[in-house]
């Protein structure tokens, strides 16, 4: 990727999640991003909370979010641009109070994983000055979806490295049972329909049986999050996924007359320290999901050289080759909604893995450790080299200095100016003939 010249700093706020989700994760990355290209980022977190009605709410404490953005915290910060990189059910509430603050630009940042966007989202996103997305694929569909404004690609960006401590793996290790001489699998993933952790356990247990020196860790949330219970006096609670879990392994029993491998669900929280050492820890990431917008847990793990084993539709081909991957062959099908998750409508569609790919894959992995861990490296490699932050955010820059609710006669004189100038200028020198759809 290339390094446009650097632009001078401008004012930007930026309001995401702070907890440990996949928007928080993801918009954490790219505020480091910009902190580091010399803007003077404003960090908002977003903690879950009932104030707005949508579960998340701005966090009133000083130490909420990672610890290394707590420094930005200046909520009552005059700002050029904002950027809610918040699902879109946020939109109308941030955008009324920036703009009412004077902010004159308000960028959204979100993604989508299935083919067509919720029939709500076009309507609320067409209020911004632009869209933020992670990749060509989600501009597509926003587009054919009815998005009319400005939509600009940004890919996600990996987490700092952080070295893993031997306390760490320790604590790791006391998660789980003795996994010495075995290949380990691992996938990290809340549990919903379109994760596919259901199709995962059958896959994996079609794969091996207990003689086969491997394992599997799945890494996920100790409750599913699309369906409540219905039982007199539970009404409405959350359903545990223990009890799912467990039902899957003994319909795998049944269906191979043999016992599985080790298969460990990790339903805690964990640290990212315990994260990075599960990273290490693994042998291959594998993901047999239905949909991702961009897929966190598979970059994650790419980014650590590990090799991937992933249904090969969506986000993760963006950062993921086939020469890199396993990728698994699937067939569109309509989505199948959870209870909870009004947002998934049958007239989507996603993609169902094969499951005899995804036996292969698994199998291909363990029969070749060598050739996996060889593509396990290219990717690291390639991601390395082609998304690169400090590229990601003057390109980002470069593209809101071409956004219509900063024109040149509402321009204020002084290092804002210079700003806009040099990114116009380092815009047309990297998209030239490009033209922003």
């Amino acid at each position: 990727m290339n390094v446009p010249s650097p632009v001078s700093p401008t004012s930007l706020r930026y309001i995401g999640l702070g907890d440990v989700s996949g928007y928080a994760v993801a918009a954490a990355a790219l505020v480091r991003a910009l902190d580091a290209a010399g803007v003077r980022v404003a960090w908002e977190p977003l903690l879950p909370g009932g104030g707005l009605g949508l579960g998340y709410a701005p966090a009133r404490a000083k130490d909420a979010g990672p610890e290394d953005l707590r420094a930005l915290r200046d909520d009552a910060a005059a700002c050029d641009v904002a950027i809610l990189h918040l699902v879109p059910e946020y939109y109308p509430h941030f955008i009324a109070r920036e703009r009412g603050r004077g902010t004159r630009v308000v960028v959204g940042h979100t993604v989508w994983e299935t083919d067509r966007l919720p029939a709500h989202w076009p309507a609320l996103i067409n209020r911004l000055d632009a869209v933020i997305v992670p990749t060509e694929w989600n501009r597509q569909v926003f587009r054919d979806s009815g998005v009319v404004i400005p939509i600009l690609v940004v890919p996600h960006l990996p987490r700092p490295a952080r070295d893993v401590t031997a306390a760490d793996r320790e604590r790791l290790r006391r998660r789980l049972p003795p996994l010495a001489g075995r290949r380990v699998f691992y996938t990290i993933s809340t549990w919903l329909e379109r994760k596919s952790i259901g199709p995962l356990v059958a896959a994996f247990t079609g794969a091996f049986s207990a003689e086969d020196e491997v394992a599997l860790v799945i890494k996920t949330t100790a409750h599913d999050l699309e369906r409540v219970r219905r039982d007199p006096g539970h009404e409405g609670e959350a359903v545990p996924v223990r009890p799912q879990f467990e039902a899957m392994i003994g319909r795998a029993v049944l269906r191979h007359g043999r016992l599985p491998p080790p298969i460990c669900l990790v339903t805690d929280d964990l640290p990212d320290g315990e994260i990075e050492a599960l990273h290490e820890l693994g042998d291959c990431y594998v993901s047999l999901c239905r949909a991702e917008g961009w897929g966190l847990g598979a970059f994650e793990a790419a980014c650590a050289g590990r090799p991937v084993i992933i249904t090969g539709w969506g986000g993760p081909l963006a950062f993921l080759r086939p020469a890199d991957a396993y990728l698994v062959d699937w067939a569109m099908v309509p989505v199948q909604p959870g209870e909870a998750n009004a947002s998934y409508t049958p007239d989507q569609h996603w993609a169902e893995p094969d499951h005899a790919g995804a036996v292969a894959a698994l199998r291909a992995v363990a029969a070749d450790p060598a050739e996996a861990a060889r593509r396990g490296a290219r990717a690291a490699r390639h991601i390395e080299e082609s998304i690169v932050p400090a590229a990601v955010a003057r390109n980002l820059l470069a593209h809101l200095a071409t956004l219509p609710g900063l024109p040149a006669a509402a321009r204020p004189a002084g290092p804002l100016r210079c700003a806009l100038n040099a990114a116009r200028q380092a815009r047309r020198k990297l998209f030239a003939g490009k033209r922003l759809r």
